[in-house]
């Protein structure tokens, strides 16, 4: 099955600002900044999290600082939220218009909760690795 794209119904839009609370929630509970929300404030609340893995769920952080990212990146590259559906399921994502690139920042924390994995700052190398691909396309 080929993916299908579609834009958000109220109740998604609803459940993304809740999500985008929590996420702002989360980044004050571990002190990680009280300002611009940047990747590198992400970092800063995930490493924090992942230290104690107190007062909130792996989905809870998943949730709130994937849905940061995607606020991070909506703002500056100008993709927009959609829902995505595919063999797998329908997940939220961040779709770019003009080239059609795909990013999952929840599914891209949830990958990263796993207490298997090793913890590492991750939110700063993937927004510098966007970054790079949104301008090698616009590029062309």
């Amino acid at each position: 099955m080929s993916h299908q794209i579609s834009t958000f119904t109220d109740k998604q839009s609803q459940q993304l600002a809740a999500d985008v609370q929590l996420g702002q929630d989360i980044v004050k509970a571990f002190g990680a900044g009280s300002g611009k929300i940047t990747a590198e404030i992400l970092d800063q609340a995930f490493m924090a999290w992942s230290k104690s893995q107190e007062k909130f769920s792996r989905e809870q952080i998943a949730n709130g600082l994937g849905s940061l990212l995607g606020e991070l990146i909506k703002k500056d590259f100008e993709f927009s939220w959609k829902m995505v559906e595919d063999d797998l399921g329908l997940e939220m994502a961040l779709v770019d218009d003009h080239t059609g690139s795909v990013v999952f920042p929840v599914n891209s924390v949830y990958k990263r909760v796993d207490p298997k994995i090793i913890v590492e700052p991750f939110f700063a190398p993937m927004y510098k690795a966007i970054k790079e691909h949104v301008s090698r396309q616009k590029g062309k």
